[in-house]
């Protein structure tokens, strides 16, 4: 690996995520949080807030799939911060893949 493109000490930034699972974990656990801490319709509130229908959010808090768009959607409401990488291993995939952990 070539050292000298990391970045310096005091640009690198601490994620909350550093790949799909870890992200989608992640939020699961704010949603089931704010469903044990709050009142009823909060889901539908940020439904509303990220366009998503709440039916959807509640369904994904419960282990169902969800796209990379709307966990963007989610980790940017709830301010988490992520990192996923494409790459290419072997070079003959193009990056399709594979997701760098």
């Amino acid at each position: 690996m070539d050292n000298d493109n990391l970045p310096e000490p005091e640009t690198v930034v601490n994620y909350d995520a550093t790949n799909i699972a870890k992200l989608g974990s992640l939020l699961r656990n704010h949603l089931l949080a704010i469903k044990l801490k709050t009142e009823p319709g909060s889901l539908r509130k940020i439904g509303r807030e990220i366009n998503i229908s709440h039916t959807y959010l509640s369904e994904f808090r419960d282990g169902k799939a969800i796209s990379l768009n709307i966990m963007n959607r989610l980790a940017n409401h709830f301010g988490y911060r992520y990192y996923i990488e494409n790459y290419v291993e072997d070079g003959n995939d193009m990056g399709l893949n594979h997701t760098k952990n």
